[in-house]
């Protein structure tokens, strides 16, 4: 029968620290970290939240919303599949990594990201692009497209019932003359809401000469940043604010004007005759401004002043009797 190598100590046949009762070593329990995976979650949630929505709504209303859609929601959607996995991978660690609440943080920021930037994108951007384009930029460049291709109909889709009976297709010729003598042919409009913007930028001279001149006419012109051969130019076009019929297009349109970036106007009708229209909706004159109610007509002469009755007396004076004749 063997005896244990040092009878004074019972625990030597399990070994010493660092070893296990055969001989071998046994593995010491390890720190604890936190889960990389669950920071990177964490971390790409806020900058999802914070700064992907700029270059998105860039490339947004740049005209391809698919690709915005995928630059403002995708980091949200990264950040909630690199949570799952953090969470996935910390259950299994046995205790060795922590981080639990940033990976479910970042899921919760990144869904709500995602979920939310869907809702605007399909709820407000596509509408809003699409309204753009089919009752703004459309009308106003098909318009534009058939005055300088010499096609009639077309040019005259979004004139007032009064301002198509007042323009004829010899103005509409010879305007588009005019303006190509100054800015060349028109090639086009911006179709997204972020060309739009840029055009309106680069046109700032011009844009600036048109806030300055004709204030009082501002609320019935629209300026619209359009593309000539020689550069851009601002397309002015004026509405009718009293015409209910929207021309065909549903802009109730009297007139439109080029202006350069030197600030020179060129009209296809005149300002005064388009004003006319604008005013009367029918071809009529301005009508007169409202005034106060007809005056007091010429005064009657009067007659004397009546005086007022003597109201009776309260005692009565004594009666003087008849004289008795004499005998």
């Amino acid at each position: 029968m063997s005896q244990s190598p040092n009878p004074s100590n019972p625990y030597a046949q399990f070994g010493q620290p660092g070893q296990t009762g055969y001989g071998g070593d046994y593995l010491e329990p390890q720190q604890q970290r936190t889960s990389i995976t669950a920071v990177i979650s964490l971390v790409v949630s806020i900058v999802g939240c914070c700064v992907a929505w700029l270059p998105g709504f860039m490339v947004m209303f740049g005209g391809n919303p698919g690709a915005g859609a995928v630059i403002v929601g995708g980091p949200g959607a990264f950040a909630a599949i690199i949570g799952g996995l953090a969470v996935f991978f910390i259950s299994q660690s046995q205790g060795r990594l922590r981080g639990l609440g940033l990976a479910v943080t970042g899921i919760v920021l990144g869904l709500l990201q995602a979920v939310l930037w869907i809702f605007i994108i399909m709820t407000v951007v596509v509408p809003m692009t699409n309204g753009l384009n089919t009752h703004f930029v459309g009308p106003i460049d098909n318009t534009m497209m058939g005055i300088e291709k010499g096609d009639p109909k077309a040019a005259r889709a979004m004139l007032t019932p009064a301002a198509d009976k007042a323009i004829t297709d010899e103005m509409l010729a010879d305007f588009a003359t005019r303006y190509r003598a100054e800015v060349g042919a028109y090639t086009g409009a911006p179709h997204n809401m972020w060309d739009l913007i840029k055009r309106y930028m680069q046109l700032g001279q011009a844009m600036q000469g048109f806030q300055n001149g004709g204030r009082g006419r501002q609320q019935s012109l629209i300026p619209f940043p359009g593309e000539f051969a020689k550069g851009g130019a601002v397309v002015v076009i004026q509405i009718d604010p009293n015409d209910r019929s929207g021309g065909n297009k549903g802009i109730p349109v009297v007139n439109i004007g080029i202006m350069t970036n030197d600030g020179k106007q060129i009209w296809l009708m005149d300002r005064a005759a388009a004003d006319a229209l604008s005013g009367g909706g029918a071809g009529g004159p301005l009508p007169p401004p409202p005034g106060p109610g007809p005056g007091p007509g010429p005064r009657t002469p009067r007659g004397p002043r009546r005086q007022p009755p003597t109201p009776p007396s309260d005692t009565t004076p004594p009666s003087t009797p008849a004289p008795t004749p004499s005998p």
